[in-house]
């Protein structure tokens, strides 16, 4: 389970499977850039499901990314 909380929107919860598949449609879409600009933007993410099923590409450079662009 992932569980997102932004100042705003009180947070949510989804698996991570669930946020690799939003940020695979965006990419299809062309709001990728956008979609993970609001994820690096949100005051927590925690990941309580990482690990449990193998990622392949590109979702497991999107979750690195987004990792590791909050990690700054």
């Amino acid at each position: 389970m992932l569980a997102i909380w932004g100042r705003t929107d009180g947070g949510r919860f989804l698996s991570l499977s669930a946020l690799t598949g939003a940020l695979h449609a965006a990419r299809a879409s062309g709001t990728y850039d956008r979609a993970f600009r609001q994820l690096a933007k949100v005051s927590l993410i925690i990941i309580i499901d990482f690990g449990l099923k193998p990622l392949r590409s590109p979702h497991g450079e999107d979750i690195h990314d987004l990792i590791s662009i909050r990690y700054e």
